[in-house]
């Protein structure tokens, strides 16, 4: 079976984001499809906006280009509800859909999937590129509901799964009396990262020892990782961007992730750091609350709080039995409920039934 799967660079130097870590993960695992991966979306530090006009115009020739060279093939769409994806990806969608091509549209979350108010061209470019009724994959059953309210009918849930050479936490403690706490991911206001830097300086003022790694790249014209730096000094490391053992080393000496973002879907990063050991300290938002149990394998707390995700971190600096307790469950939740194999028979079933109704 051949499918073409689109999604932005996979190139960890070009382009962050969950969306390719997830596409990676699928070409790695489903050993009996052939897939084509055609790239779109923007690059990180690629500028925005109208001047993209030119790249999306060569995109879309190279689009018909290869619809029209594999004409068998099941097209399997990401389609994150951001703004700028919901203006650009329903023209792709419909192209495919025009030239009979299978199709299969991935949601991954984004700031416009669980809003109750959305502007109404976009809510209406959302419905267009649904037309059809195409299978819809969802990370959630929460999603599903929201979806369901757009009329659309045939939806699959299947959450994110995490590779099996994410090397296991080895037993430890945390070393020394600090935490060493982490984040991986897009470096963006929207990632929280003004509660986090407001919650290491409360921290620094209740005398709490605490060091903070990080890996990713900074998006836009943000500077948080020079505000970290400066306010943090030697308690702060910034590792870049990092992929493959760089990558499993930076999560495995990880004692808590944390995650203060505004939304998510269902973040690599998080189930990654998980599947680990490090105890997730993360916000309600999309599908997380799915995954993470407050007080079970993790702590939730309130989006655009700093206090709360300082709190979360005194406690568990305070209660070790507690750090110890979640940690065990969280590297559980992922062992037990997220398995590759599983993820890999849905999703070629789902292939197997999109590509028979052609």
């Amino acid at each position: 079976m051949k499918v073409i799967i689109v999604s932005p660079s996979l190139d960890p130097q070009r382009n962050v984001s969950g969306v390719s870590a997830v596409t990676q993960f699928i070409l790695r695992h489903c050993k009996g499809v052939d897939f084509r991966h055609f790239t779109l979306g923007r690059a990180d530090g690629e500028r925005g906006g109208w001047r993209r006009l030119p790249a999306l115009l060569r995109r879309l020739t190279a689009w018909r280009t290869l619809l029209r060279t594999e004409r068998d093939a099941v097209v399997h769409y990401n389609f994150p509800l951001s703004r700028a994806s919901i203006l650009r990806d329903p023209v792709f969608i419909a192209v495919a859909r025009c030239m009979r091509h299978p199709l299969v549209l991935h949601i991954h979350g984004g700031h416009y999937l669980c809003r109750q108010s959305i502007p109404w061209p976009l809510r209406w470019l959302m419905q267009w590129a649904f037309r059809g009724q195409p299978p819809v994959i969802v990370l959630s059953e929460q999603e599903r509901e929201v979806l369901a309210r757009y009329g659309v009918q045939h939806i699959h849930v299947l959450p994110n799964a995490v590779a099996e050479d994410v090397a296991p936490r080895l037993p430890h403690a945390p070393t020394g009396e600090a935490l060493t706490l982490g984040y991986l991911g897009r470096i963006t206001a929207d990632k929280g990262m003004a509660e986090l830097l407001a919650a290491c300086r409360l921290l620094q003022g209740q005398g709490i020892p605490f060091r903070l790694l990080m890996a990713g790249r900074e998006e836009g014209d943000s500077a948080f990782v020079p505000a970290f730096a400066e306010a943090l000094g030697a308690q702060f490391c910034y590792a870049g961007v990092v992929s493959g053992r760089e990558k499993t080393a930076f999560l495995q000496s990880l004692d808590v992730f944390v995650l203060p973002s505004y939304f998510e879907g269902l973040p690599m990063s998080l189930m990654e750091s998980m599947s680990v050991g490090a105890v997730p300290v993360v916000t309600p938002v999309g599908s997380v609350p799915t995954v993470v149990a407050d007080g079970s394998n993790g702590l939730l707390v309130a989006a655009h709080e700093s206090d709360g995700v300082a709190a979360a971190i005194a406690r568990l600096h305070a209660d070790r039995s507690l750090w110890h307790r979640l940690s065990d469950a969280a590297q559980a939740t992922i062992a037990q409920q997220f398995s590759p194999d599983q993820y890999v028979a849905r999703l070629t079933s789902i292939y197997d039934q999109v590509s028979s109704t052609r």
